[in-house]
């Protein structure tokens, strides 16, 4: 509703630097942080992160300037969203592989008739959780957090944990699901259990680089 230029700028950095840019780098530091090096991981979270508020700045232009347009209804979720979709594409793009196993859990989270995912909401975050049906409306606890770690950093103890599937590399993904969830006891956040089960099954292949002529 800014009646000028230099007021319309003033009020979208404060919008940007106030409410957009922390929820934006918290949720794609978050994401990128366990799957990269602290030296690719500086250089993507910042391309990653300057994405995002890129596409937030085209949408808040567009809005400003058709006035019929009907605004998002909840700012925070919309920027969550491109957040998301701006991990999304970066792991698409760089890490195919992992996006490939990303989606083929979402999937069949979805279609299991005793596995769900849902929208965790607090005070701070909306994260995507997922569980037993049992679970919908749960968060992920510290305790599940605590067994992640665990997991993560013993390959050994990991492959321990799921020996009753027999040979891990062959056994189907939504038995392994259903493992883990047994064993942590808890729900996820999916993000998590994407990490999870490419480390078990030993799915992290390299960035794809776009060469041009002068590289």
């Amino acid at each position: 509703m800014a009646q000028d230029l230099v007021e319309s700028q003033a009020q979208l950095m404060i919008l940007l630097s106030e409410y957009a840019e922390p929820r934006i780098k918290g949720i794609i530091s978050g994401r990128l942080r366990g799957y990269l090096n602290s030296q690719q991981y500086d250089l993507d979270c910042e391309d990653v992160c300057s994405e995002a508020k890129t596409r937030l700045v085209t949408y808040l232009k567009e809005l400003k300037a058709d006035l019929t347009a009907g605004p998002c209804k909840d700012f925070r979720s919309y920027v969550a969203g491109i957040a998301h979709t701006a991990c999304h594409d970066y792991f698409r793009q760089h890490y195919p592989a992992r996006a490939r196993l990303d989606k083929k859990i979402r999937d069949l989270l979805k279609a299991s008739s005793r596995l769900d995912v849902w929208r965790y909401h607090d005070k701070a975050s909306s994260k995507w959780v997922c569980g037993f049906v049992s679970w919908r409306g749960q968060k992920s606890s510290p305790n599940a957090a605590a067994w992640l770690d665990y997991l993560l950093e013993d390959a050994q103890a990991a492959s321990d944990m799921f020996s009753s599937l027999g040979d891990i590399q062959r056994a189907k993904i939504d038995d392994l699901l259903l493992s883990i969830f047994q064993v942590v006891g808890e729900p996820l956040r999916v993000s998590d259990v994407v990490d999870l089960v490419a480390h078990i099954r030993g799915i992290k292949d390299s960035p794809v680089l776009s060469l041009d002529s002068n590289d």
